[in-house]
């Protein structure tokens, strides 16, 4: 490694997921290696592995932090949520395409879901299409006259999206005709929620950024358990999902200001 200092990582989420990243290539790191590389100093690191920690991301050590076992990771990558619930997410999708209309300009939220809707946007003429999620920039050819908006940010490697302050910034200054949403979790008592917190500040500013916003989600989503809140269900303007949602889930539902569609 040259002895030449790294650029330092002010913003907090930027800078965690940067550490992170540099003990997932090596399995390990040391609190003085990291307040070396990031120039920051050891608390601030140790507070960060602590923070990751939390959610399941590391192990600390003594000293320093390693990989947790494959089971203590908090989120799937990304290839193998794109297979899991793939009907009902086509389902999800096809129905939340009915809602966009040449001329919008709408914002992709990341995940396989959105994925799902941007196939089925492909087609459709005239969208100005902003999101942070590269796969789904990258892999959907979209019609000639649609424009699609990358934010900007940091690249958050086992979920092929952009995050931290500069996505942030960027929607800060949107005024959007529709935000698709999504969440790892719905439920009537928490609302929305996610279970770690590298995207959470991106999906808040969505939800103030949007004159409508439409939450995405399979059946697996609701009645489950995350960590950080995003938003309430009043936040909310239309929950899509799949006709398998919970009776007991749906039954909540209906005492909140906020209409379920079922695909």
């Amino acid at each position: 490694m040259s002895g030449r200092p790294e650029a330092s990582y002010p913003i907090p989420e930027e800078r965690m997921q940067n550490v992170f990243s540099y003990i997932q290539e090596r399995g390990g790191a040391q609190i003085k290696e990291l307040a070396q590389r990031f120039r920051v100093s050891d608390s601030t690191i140790r507070r960060d592995m602590d923070e990751l920690a939390e959610r399941g991301l590391l192990r600390r050590t003594h000293g320093g932090a390693v990989l947790p076992q494959p089971k203590g990771m908090y989120e799937r990558i990304y290839d193998e949520k794109m297979s899991m619930q793939l009907e009902e997410k086509r389902r999800i999708a096809r129905a939340a395409a009915r809602y966009v209309e040449k001329g919008d300009t709408i914002f992709l939220d990341s995940g396989t879901t959105a994925y799902q809707l941007a196939l089925c946007l492909a087609e459709k003429e005239g969208l100005t299409i902003i999101t942070h999620d590269l796969y789904l920039a990258a892999n959907v050819e979209f019609d000639p006259s649609t424009s699609v908006v990358l934010t900007g940010g940091v690249k958050r490697a086992d979920q092929k999206v952009l995050i931290g302050g500069m996505v942030e910034d960027f929607i800060r200054n949107l005024r959007l005709d529709t935000v698709f949403l999504t969440a790892d979790a719905v439920t009537a008592e928490f609302g929305v929620s996610n279970t770690g917190f590298f995207e959470v500040g991106i999906k808040r500013g969505l939800v103030r950024a949007g004159k409508r916003i439409l939450l995405l989600a399979d059946h697996t989503k609701f009645e489950a358990s995350a960590s950080v809140k995003v938003c309430e269900l009043s936040d909310i303007d239309r929950i899509i999902t799949d006709r398998d949602l919970p009776w007991q889930a749906r039954e909540k539902l209906e005492g909140y200001p906020v209409q379920i569609e079922l695909a």
